[in-house]
């Protein structure tokens, strides 16, 4: 019979202690020990030193970025040990995002991700032993959608005729440009008049955009464009008038 035991601590037998073999969870890092006796028709003793390697931090505080789609997010490891090794991790299949990164010198440390859509991660710490502890912190970053805006006015107008035209409220950082006419000053708010110039035979197509940034930050892919048709004022005289296309 076997009698296993563990002289100076640091961790626990699992299951039978008297058996060939034996299965311990070492709890603690430093120098134990593991001792077996077997009883036959004499008794023998044995004792193996065992030293149990410290496992890395996992207590470091991981950032979760929100970002416009299409760009990069910037996930931040805070206070990290020097000399540690990260891997990133999809937490929805477990695959590995990349190569793994170094600690360096330690302190906060960084890795990018460009993600289509939120995702979450997590991240495994290896130290010099190979010892590997997954950080308790997970990372969400959260992609946000850029914004279509929405553009309205009349779409008919006669030359030198002033329209308002608007989009949606709340953003910040709007963005007008036409052709064929000129906005009236301030530009860059919600709501802009627009002043049609004038046209070469009885009508133009003229375009309006507009592009703005929203709450979440996040600028239009592209500007959303407004078709805007310029008709020819009316020539008129003493005894005749020239009407435009549409009969004015």
């Amino acid at each position: 019979t076997y009698a296993w035991s563990l002289p100076l601590g640091g961790g626990s037998i699992i299951g039978s202690a008297s058996l060939d073999t034996v299965v311990i969870n070492w709890t603690s890092a430093g120098s134990f020990s593991v001792k077996v006796e077997e009883t036959g028709s004499e008794m023998r003793s044995n004792t193996l030193p065992v030293v149990v390697n410290p496992l890395p931090p996992a207590s470091n505080t991981v950032s979760d970025p929100e970002i416009c789609s299409g760009s990069t997010a910037t996930v931040v490891i805070s206070a990290t040990d020097p000399g540690l090794s990260f891997q990133l991790y999809l937490e929805s299949d477990k695959s590995a995002v990349g190569a793994p990164f170094s600690s360096g010198p330690g302190g906060d440390i960084s890795t990018l991700v460009a993600p289509v859509s939120s995702t979450g991660y997590y991240l495994v710490a290896t130290n010099e032993y190979f010892c590997t502890a997954e950080l308790t912190d997970h990372s969400l970053v959260t992609v946000n959608p850029l914004p279509v805006p929405g553009l309205s006015g009349t779409q008919s107008v006669c030359e030198g005729e002033s329209s308002v035209y608007e989009t949606d409220a709340g953003m910040s950082s709007y963005s007008w440009s036409v052709t064929g006419g000129s906005i009236m000053a301030p530009g860059n708010t919600q709501q802009v008049t627009v002043i049609w110039g004038s046209v070469t035979g009885t009508s133009e197509d003229r375009l309006l955009t507009v592009t703005y940034q929203d709450a979440k930050g996040c600028s239009a892919d592209e500007p959303t464009e407004l078709q805007v048709t310029v008709n020819r004022v009316p020539v008129t005289g003493p005894a005749y008038y020239v009407p435009n296309e549409n009969n004015q």
